[in-house]
């Protein structure tokens, strides 16, 4: 059920969760990259002669420091890096350019993975899933576009299952 929350900025929002959907994380690189550096087996790998694609918050500037899970197994992608960006879709572009290992939500390399313009890293390994909410002004009555543009965002993500 939808949840009101009060932002900062003073204007009332309606919260509402996606149901148990969540956007996993996917990490990948593209087939040149792989093939002039090698497939790194192990997430360890990635501090031996890689480069990975960092990203940033572009509220904070903080890093994003991804996490890999693999049975009782944790392993924060940590490693050199020539490019830093603030924009999911920038990390994506890096990552087709060849610039470095990415790490980021599944729903956005999905195609690539299919296409083979991606390869997936580290298959038995998963990363943190990121919640997924929907956020708009509070209001008696949910117009129908509103409603429908939920709907749409939960197949979506259905949709959006890796490669």
């Amino acid at each position: 059920m939808d949840t009101i929350h009060r932002y900062r900025i003073g204007s009332r929002l309606a919260d509402r969760a996606l149901g148990r959907y969540a956007l996993p994380l996917v990490t990948c690189a593209s087939p040149a990259r792989v093939q002039r550096h090698g497939l790194p087996r192990e997430p360890a790998d990635l501090m031996q002669g890689h480069t990975i694609v960092r990203m940033n918050s572009p509220r904070s500037g903080r890093d994003f420091v991804f996490q890999l899970h693999r049975d009782e197994q944790l392993f924060e992608i940590h490693g050199s890096h020539r490019l830093s960006v603030n924009d999911s879709s920038a990390a994506l572009a890096a990552g087709l350019a060849g610039l470095g290992v990415l790490t980021t939500y599944a729903f956005l390399v999905t195609p690539h993975l299919r296409s083979g313009a991606l390869v997936r890293l580290f298959p038995d390994w998963r990363g943190d899933d990121v919640a997924v909410h929907v956020a708009y002004p509070a209001n008696r009555h949910l117009a129908s576009k509103l409603r429908v543009f939920v709907e749409w965002a939960i197949e979506l993500l259905r949709a959006s299952e890796p490669a």
